[in-house]
């Protein structure tokens, strides 16, 4: 809860969510983002009411969801993978300062 709301504030304060001026607006006494906050409880909330309405609809968001956060590591790390096979990332090679350089 408390990670969803700082990043909808973040993408809101970033203008790239609509509604972004309402949605930036903090608080005055405690510096809480509360529409942030009221926003993710109510998706918590819509997606809880469809596991309600029928199961094969809320094992469908939940496998999409998962399938999605899957396929998002799957092409970073292909991407890398292709980077390095063909020569644009260089292994990591050890620097030192010129002060340790007499202990190696």
């Amino acid at each position: 809860m408390a990670t969803s709301s700082r990043l909808i504030w973040a993408l809101a304060r970033d203008r790239g969510l609509p509604g972004w001026r309402l949605v930036t607006k903090l608080q005055p006494k405690t510096a809480i983002p509360t529409l942030a906050i009221i926003i993710t409880s109510l998706v918590a909330i819509l997606i809880g009411l469809i596991n309600m309405g029928s199961a094969t609809a809320f094992n469908a968001v939940i496998s999409l969801s998962v399938s999605s956060l899957y396929a998002s590591y799957i092409i970073t790390e292909s991407l890398l993978l292709y980077r390095r096979c063909t020569g644009f990332i260089l292994p990591h090679q050890r620097h030192l300062s010129p002060r340790l350089q007499r202990f190696q």
